[in-house]
């Protein structure tokens, strides 16, 4: 509804009298059409009440009306007119029925039968005829628990009247001539017609099924055909005249939350510390079960209370504001469909709208029940019994086991010494729970709700997801509630990716974790043929995510706010891009910000629903003005359920809710929620296994542009197919190089690479794009420092002052700016130095200026650990082949600037599917993790290494604190047949290690002394170095070795 109306319809709320509204100063053009008589309290069947609209029905719920009367002189076509209650909430509009017309001093009923519109008795209420434009033409209104039972209102001077018994739509006794009209509740809550969207489409039906660039038509709120965009639509598919949304983005099926409390999720992430003496306490720090936590102080004020004051009735009675907020929240998220409702009374205003509640009735089916509170050792659960046996039950959602000790896992007794282990159970939590548990829920099929976040922050460890998963139960994945976990489950991966790949060793692939808030879901609930997945017959829930990842299932793990490029419930789309929320709502929508940076825009109101002209700003102001708990607020506002200012005070200012303060209301975004971040990264028990600040560094600290785009947009052309290969995790690359060793002799040799687009995204997609371009073949390594590092990728002035960018990223010259004002030469890219890797031995990494983001062409490869660099320059690779050539190349002659004397050039590189050669591995495996001593790593300076199995030097911490090692105590004696077993294997015995560790000192010292001093008489390469070059910084002179000392 347009905000004018609102305004209108505040004002008619204030009027008690027929008042059709007029110009000032003018006379009224309106016709002359009133509200002459409403009905508001019908006696029922058992109290003698009369069917007064003759339709079997008798009672207010059927028979309240509201009549029209042309008192003019002129036919009146009232058709398409609205009738409404209170403008600004209450019952959905109706719309008057085609071919409507009054005749002078004709009269003709509607009743709320065919209406729908709900006269209030308890409030204050009115009628209201509005013209199809808006315009208000008459509103009649009275007071509220007024009426009486059978008596009407009629309009009576400046006020009004009752009479009786009621005359709908006559006047007198005579009642032959009475007209009923027809008048239709809009449907603006039900797509209607076709769309065709196009993306890159991840069906879920397994892991192949992608199509890069699918086609996906929706009619009537389902999905009629998806087909391979370019190719012919199934037969007897309709296209022509068929609008068609190019998502660009990636178009998966709607996410479900499975697990719930949203009455809650006004409250923000709540700042708990457990209250528990440390005796009491788990070994995390954490409580045991949930009964402990409910105990704390601070759970009234921060939770409970504040779920009463704002749904309750009698207080703020924001019920219909606050569901639809919560919904909008997880709707942001990707979420069409949602577990734990808990509605009490204004369900009408939100069941049918926004996301789907799955303990309501939906497709005509209403089998799917809960539990949440302690289960009692005798708990029957016959309606669980009865359900499975008749194969009526759809799911049993149970809180079961939630906690870390004995009580907790004794609750999984009571279920099955009552027999209620059955395929429709769904346990939420199951923390307590062991393989032995698992593999009994997976003989008879029941399953598993995960909630890792919430687990976490209360008791410091998650489900043993690990032995559901080898134990057969299907799991889901879901984030609790607002005061102990995510937004949604799009932000709730984020945790399980985290805990699958620090706790569990991966044990679950990608598609797999998008599975738990997709396909396994609806199955677990059977509603596999309705939603969870991507194909004909389904409904039309889509979550359309940014294409930022070659890897579709990836990409959904890693995206974050603003990657959500549309979501759709049900075929209407709920919130989004503002470009594709226009093309799809035209202004039916309302614009938000993420973060106060990117615009999106969303949709809450429905002229067909209860109050659903409440517009979204509205609903925030009333939110956010009952959040404060403002004692005079309050009692303006619901003062009138207190029969003084002194009982109210009772209550709230020295009574049980006295605590209430204020707190903010939960923002619907994740990305920007600076409180959010800030009391996962300070819970004590939620970081005693894993760290929450890696859930920021690792996901949420990604660079978006002024639109909340990335630097990289994914679109694939009509035609593409998808691999059906499990994405690698890295991309091999073959260098060729050609040089010329110190002796004059020319050799032509290979380097290989492993890049990592996980780690570095954008890095790795500018290196393969110089490389696919070619812009690399035939340059040179301009600069090689022995023992330190060689530096290429200059392909426009061979020298370190040039190359840039292979594609724009959002930066020039490290500046975020835009494409059309950057020269190409100036293109550069953002830093992905925070990525975990570190510039040990033999990687590939970024070459830049001393200023962030300035990275384009140039690259280096590192031949000893380099931690200085680490954080700041962009490690994207490694090299698992050739490290002996680069430390080969780096004893080339150079000059006193780096630059080899005779060309060392990248003849050719490649990316491969495999390497044709056998590998040499060089020392480090993983750059992101220093299994043993890095000659050249940190250290503290003193500090020593003896010999042993994992590395069988000698190793001492210099001063400068770098390690140096002997690599001589490797050489083993095999004629000592009295050497120790740790001497067989490479170390050394205990009577030389004392020896050999004094020669390796006085060795040190000596080198130390002699380069010390012989530094004074060389030229230092080091010394006065070109404004141009790309490394990190220019130290005063090398340390032992050569390279950049630690900075």
């Amino acid at each position: 509804m347009k905000p004018y109306l609102l305004c209108i319809g505040l004002v008619s709320l204030m009027l008690l009298s027929s008042l059709p509204i007029t110009v000032e100063g003018e006379e009224s053009t309106l016709p002359d059409v009133i509200i002459s008589e409403i009905l508001v309290s019908a006696s029922s069947e058992d109290y003698n009440g009369t069917d007064w609209n003759n339709d079997g029905y008798i009672g207010s719920s059927s028979d309240q009306f509201i009549e029209l009367w042309n008192r003019g002189d002129e036919i009146v076509n009232i058709s398409n007119w609205w009738l409404d209650d209170n403008l600004a909430a209450g019952s959905a509009q109706c719309s008057i029925g085609w071919n409507t017309s009054l005749q002078p001093d004709e009269r003709i009923v509607f009743f709320r039968a065919d209406t729908g519109i709900e006269l209030d008795y308890f409030d204050a209420d009115s009628a209201n005829l509005l013209m199809p434009d808006g315009t208000l033409v008459d509103s009649l209104a009275y007071p509220g628990e007024d009426s009486y039972w059978d008596n009407s209102y009629i309009p009576d001077g400046d006020g009004i009247t009752k009479i009786t018994p009621p005359t709908p739509g006559w006047i007198g006794e005579d009642s032959s001539d009475a007209r009923t009209g027809r008048c239709y509740t809009p449907r603006d809550h039900i797509q209607q017609g076709s769309y065709i969207l196009t993306g890159r489409v991840v069906t879920m039906e397994d892991y192949t099924s992608v199509l890069p660039n699918g086609s996906i038509k929706v009619t009537d709120g389902e999905i009629e055909a998806v087909w391979n965009t370019g190719e012919e639509p199934p037969l007897g598919v309709t296209t022509e005249g068929v609008p068609v949304h190019h998502t660009g983005a990636t178009i998966y099926p709607g996410l479900i939350d499975m697990h719930q409390h949203l009455t809650y999720n006004v409250a923000p992430l709540w700042a708990l510390e457990t209250h528990l003496s440390s005796s009491s306490q788990n070994e995390w720090g954490g409580y045991q079960n949930r009964y402990q936590w409910t105990k704390h102080q601070d759970y009234g004020s921060e939770v409970s209370k504040v779920k009463i004051a704002i749904q309750s009735q009698p207080y703020w009675n924001m019920e219909s504001q606050a569901m639809k907020y919560v919904e909008m929240k997880e709707i942001v998220g990707g979420t069409t469909a949602i577990q734990g409702d808990g509605h009490n009374y204004a369900a009408n205003s939100y069941d049918k709208i926004l996301t789907r509640n799955i303990e309501h009735d939906n497709w005509g089916r209403d089998e799917v029940h809960k539990k949440i509170l302690q289960l009692d050792t005798d708990y029957s659960g016959n309606h669980v019994k009865r359900g499975n046996e008749s194969g009526e039950l759809d799911a049993w959602f149970l809180h079961l086991a939630e906690g870390v000790d004995q009580s907790s896992l004794d609750e999984f007794d009571i279920i099955e010494n009552n027999d209620l282990v059955v395929g429709e159970l769904i346990i939420i939590h199951g923390t307590a729970l062991t393989s032995v548990e698992f593999e009994k829920m997976a003989a008879v099929g029941a399953s598993l709700v995960w909630s890792p976040t919430s687990n976490l922050l209360l008791y410091g460890d998650t489900t043993d997801v690990k032995a559901a998963k080898e134990a057969g139960v299907v799991i889901s994945l879901a984030p609790d509630w607002s005061p102990s976990g995510t937004k949604s489950p799009l932000h709730e991966l984020k945790t399980a990716d985290l805990w699958n790949k620090q706790i569990l060793g991966n044990t679950f692939n990608d598609y797999e974790l998008v599975q738990m808030v997709t396909a396994n879901p609806a199955y677990q609930m059977k509603w596999q043929d309705k939603v969870g997945k991507i194909k004909p017959g389904l409904a039309a829930d889509f979550a359309i995510i940014d294409s930022f990842d070659e890897d579709p299932y990836r990409n959904l793990i890693d995206a974050v706010d603003p990657d959500v490029r549309l979501t759709i419930v049900g075929g209407l789309a709920q919130f989004g891009d503002l470009d594709l929320m226009q093309a799809m709502k035209g202004d039916d929508l309302e614009v938000v910000q993420i973060d106060g940076e990117f615009d999106k825009a969303l949709d809450v109101t429905y002229l067909g629903i209860d109050d659903g002209s409440q517009t979204w700003e509205k609903i925030v102001e009333d939110l956010e003005m009952a959040m404060r708990f403002d004692r005079d607020e309050m009692y303006d506002y619901f003062g009138s359920s207190f029969d003084s200012r002194s009982d109210f005070d009772e209550m709230w200012t020295t009574g049980s809710y006295s605590v209430m303060h204020s707190i903010p209301l939960d923002g619907i975004f994740t990305w920007g929620d600076d409180r959010y971040f800030n009391i996962l990264n300070n819970s004590f028990s939620a970081n005693q296994q894993i760290s929450f600040s890696q859930i920021y560094d690792d996901y949420y600290s990604v660079a978006m542009d002024d639109n909340g785009n990335r630097a990289i947009n994914l679109d694939w052309q009509p035609g593409t197919t998808f691999d059906g290969k499990a994405p690698a995790s890295e991309i091999l690359v073959e260098m060729t190089l050609d040089w010329t060793d110190n002796d004059g002799t020319e050799k032509s040799s290979e380097i290989h690479l492993e890049l990592y687009p996980d780690k570095a995204p954008i890095h790795v997609d500018n290196f393969v794009s110089h490389i696919e371009n070619g812009t690399y073949d035939g340059t040179i390594f301009h600069r090689v420092i022995d023992d330190f590092m060689m530096q290429g990728g200059d392909f426009t002035d061979f020298s370190g002052t040039g190359g840039h960018a292979a594609n724009w990223y959002g930066y020039c010259k490290g500046e975020e700016s835009t494409e059309e004002r950057c020269a190409k030469e100036d293109w550069t890219i953002p830093d992905e130095a925070d990525n975990g890797l570190n510039h040990l031995p033999f990687v590939i990494s970024m070459a830049k200026t001393q200023n962030p983001n300035t990275g384009g062409s140039q690259f280096f490869i590192t031949e000893v650990s380099s931690p200085h660099l680490d954080g700041v320059h962009t490690v994207f690779g490694k090299v698992v082949a050739g490290s002996e050539l680069i430390t080969a190349i780096q004893s080339v002659e150079t000059n006193n600037m780096g630059k080899p004397l005779k060309d060392v050039t990248l003849t050719e590189i490649k990316i491969v599917d495999s390497f044709t050669t056998d590998e040499e591995e060089p020392v480090v495996s993983d750059p992101g993790k220093d299994d043993s001593i890095i000659e050249g790593g940190t250290c503290n300076a003193g500090e020593t290494k003896p010999p042993d199995n994992a590395d069988c030097r000698y190793c001492v911490c210099l001063g400068d604190n770098t390690w140096k090692c002997d690599s001589g105590a490797c050489k083993e004696d095999n004629e000592d047949q009295t050497a120790t077993e740790s001497a067989k294997s490479g170390g050394l015995s205990n009577s030389s290690l004392a020896i050999g560790g004094v020669a390796i000192l006085l060795f040190i010292l000596t080198i130390v002394f002699t380069a010390t001093n012989s530094s004074k008489d060389k030229d230092n390469p080091w010394d006065n170095p070109p404004e141009d070059i790309l490394l990190e910084q220019v130290p005063e002179m090398p340390p032992l070795e050569g390279g950049p000392p630690k900075a």
